[in-house]
């Protein structure tokens, strides 16, 4: 979403059905984007969410809004995306430039055949799997997240601050070199292990800590 707003002048809006405290049901989500009427509705999701991703993009049809499938369970299967829930198409693996062409599609009708990293249907109703496309390479050149998109306070962990504090959430590398056989990221793509320089790391770590007083940092890599 900050990228979409900083690099392709989106005007952009987030909504967080697992928020710690203002857990949103179908109905909600549907409220919401009827009343603002995006051009574009994203949905993103894991193995575990994966059949309450397809159940909204079904509630959310009726609306006629294109809507685009991503996240780890449906860049791994696209095909199951496509056939089970409405999606015009689906965001394999890591989105930061494919978003950009995507948006560029529904602008000015780039051909979603020269889009590298999509799944689709063409004109028969055939399933297309595009090329996939390589992966982000320089992370610092990704912006620090736009954490007020959301609302800080539905990812504080309430209590006694002094005990519990202020966590953040931060992501500063992507891939793994390994091959463990249990893991769902064991293919090619993700073999190539990349990392955010210090530097840049401890930039967003001052942002956090002097924005929104976060003392606590947990590193999901």
């Amino acid at each position: 979403a900050t990228l979409l707003r900083d690099r392709a002048d989106c005007e952009v809006k987030v909504i967080d059905m697992n928020s710690l405290y203002k857990r949103k049901c179908f109905d909600e989500v549907f409220s919401e984007c009827k009343l603002y009427q995006p051009d574009l509705i994203g949905i993103t999701a894991l193995t575990l969410s994966a059949r309450n991703s397809y159940k909204l993009a079904q509630r959310l049809s009726p609306l006629n809004i294109p809507i685009i499938g991503g996240g780890l369970h449906m860049s791994l299967y696209p095909q199951e995306a496509l056939t089970h829930a409405p999606f015009d198409l689906i965001v394999m693996d890591e989105a930061d430039e494919s978003i950009f062409e995507v948006v560029e599609h529904y602008r000015n009708g780039k051909p979603n055949k020269d889009i590298a990293g999509i799944s689709y249907r063409d004109t028969n109703g055939q399933i297309i799997h595009n090329a996939s496309r390589p992966p982000f390479r320089n992370l610092d050149d990704l912006p620090i997240i736009d954490r007020t998109l959301c609302d800080i306070d539905d990812y504080v962990v309430k209590g006694n601050k002094e005990d519990l504090g202020i966590f953040g959430i931060m992501t500063t590398s992507r891939g793994c070199p390994g091959r463990c056989t249990f893991c769902s990221r064991h293919g090619e793509y993700d073999r190539i292990y990349r990392y955010m320089s210090a530097d840049r790391v401890f930039r967003e770590v001052l942002y956090l800590r002097d924005k929104f007083g976060i003392n606590y940092f947990y590193f999901q890599e």
